[in-house]
């Protein structure tokens, strides 16, 4: 972390600020040098001498920072109000301004002289009471610095492999990123916020405060008293690139998506409910890759119109590369409206269709309920009413000739508690149930 405390260069009255050192370091002001004109203005013998102590100055190589001052003037000391310098030293954190010990000729002293490391004192420039520079004096400042303790997220993978990221490859155990303390004295650490750290074979997974992943881990990191070192929190990773699925909104984006090529991965139960905006496909193909790890979606409603030439159900055709496994849908309302007139090429409640290919593999669905407005007008084709009774053979999965087919081909996909009610508004009823 780069710790930046900025300052002006300046040339001080009691209010008044004027031109940069680099200005003053042999240029000309007009036609007069930075020398000349700082004499003309009476500041050429105050100055205050900055060494930043192993950090350095305005993004560049300087150690060593002069501001020149008008006798009498307030010396800045709270640099954070100014502007125009910038001191900065990585992984550490400014800790003020100290008096730099002097020699017996009035010439500061160094701990290593070479790289301008100055020796300071124990007094402390005061924020508080203002320093005012004296005629003819010449001050010496030193930047004090703390140790930034960071806190470092160790890698895990379950196959204990390395990752491959843009960077270069990281090995099993050592760090994939650091979130630095700076002046906190706490930091959060949440699985919606992944390491800074994105791998081309590995996705993050979870935060887990032990390396053997048995205690996930989402909160407050205390920072440590200084020489207790770094803390640690565990970064899991889990082979292969996918988008990770953890709350409502991640469920949305999701459905609103099946036509793309993304994988997902849900990575705990999601419940849904209060979030509107959920639809059903119309006359696409699913694509995606849903792995659902046993988890459960629950309470989502779905609200909708079905029109002429739709084929409506809620994950389309399901492609001859599109993959759902592991996942139960729990608690799932649809109302749907169709247009007066309309002809419904199919309306299935979970799938068009699934083509050669497709994977569907421990999906269940448990007390989901589908409520159609449609009056005598409106033709569907897979639930036709014949003789004054609905043919509901295949109303949850189409592409098949009955459900019961689809069932016997995917036979680890359940349904349990599941209604479909016709007929006109408010006089829909009950016509199938599963």
């Amino acid at each position: 972390m780069k710790v930046k405390t900025r300052v002006k260069l300046l040339l001080l009255s009691v209010a008044a600020l004027f031109a940069s050192l680099a200005l003053f370091a042999g240029c000309k002001i007009g036609e007069t040098t930075a020398e000349s004109y700082l004499k003309d203005k009476n500041a050429l013998d105050q100055q205050v001498t900055y060494y930043a102590n192993g950090g350095f100055f305005d993004n560049t190589s300087n150690t060593e920072k002069n501001i020149y001052y008008k006798p009498d003037s307030q010396i800045i000391v709270n640099f954070d109000k100014v502007s125009n310098v910038s001191i900065a030293r990585t992984n550490y954190i400014f800790d003020g301004w100290y008096k730099v010990e002097l020699d017996e000729k009035g010439a500061p002293v160094f701990e290593d002289a070479e790289k301008k490391i100055a020796k300071l004192t124990n007094e402390a420039v005061d924020l508080v009471n203002p320093i005012y520079i004296k005629e003819k004096e010449h001050l010496y400042f030193g930047a004090k610095w703390q140790t930034d303790v960071r806190l470092e997220f160790i890698l895990v993978t379950e196959d204990r492999q390395p990752i491959t990221t843009a960077d270069g490859v990281i090995e099993y155990g050592q760090p994939v990123a650091y979130k630095n303390f700076g002046n906190q004295s706490s930091v959060q650490v949440n699985n919606s916020t992944a390491p800074d750290c994105k791998s081309v074979d590995y996705t993050f997974y979870e935060y887990y405060a032990d390396e053997a992943c048995t205690q996930p881990f989402s909160g407050t990191v205390q920072k440590p008293a200084e020489g207790e070192g770094n803390p640690k929190i565990y970064a899991k990773y889990i082979k292969g690139q996918y988008t990770m699925v953890r709350t409502a909104s991640d469920v949305q984006r999701m459905m609103y998506n099946l036509d793309g090529t993304a994988s997902y991965y849900f990575c705990n139960d999601i419940d849904c409910n209060g979030l509107a905006g959920f639809t059903l496909w119309f006359n696409a193909k699913t694509n995606v890759t849903i792995i659902g790890n046993g988890h459960t979606v629950s309470n989502i409603s779905i609200t909708c119109d079905i029109r002429s030439g739709d084929k409506a159900s809620l994950f389309g055709t399901l492609s001859s590369t599109a993959k759902i496994t592991g996942l139960t849908f729990r608690n799932i309302e649809l109302t749907a409206t169709v247009i007066p007139n309309a002809f419904i090429d199919s309306m299935h409640l979970f799938v068009t269709e699934a083509e050669d290919g497709a994977q569907f593999e421990n999906v269940a669905f448990n007390s989901v309920h589908w409520k159609v407005t449609a009056n005598e007008s409106v033709t569907i084709g897979n639930i036709q009413k014949l003789g004054g009774v609905y043919d509901t053979g295949c109303w949850l999965f189409g592409g098949m000739t009955t459900d019961a087919a689809f069932l016997e081909k995917f036979s680890t996909v359940t349904v349990t508690d599941t209604s479909l009610s016709m007929g006109p508004r408010n006089q829909e009823v009950v016509i199938a149930q599963k």
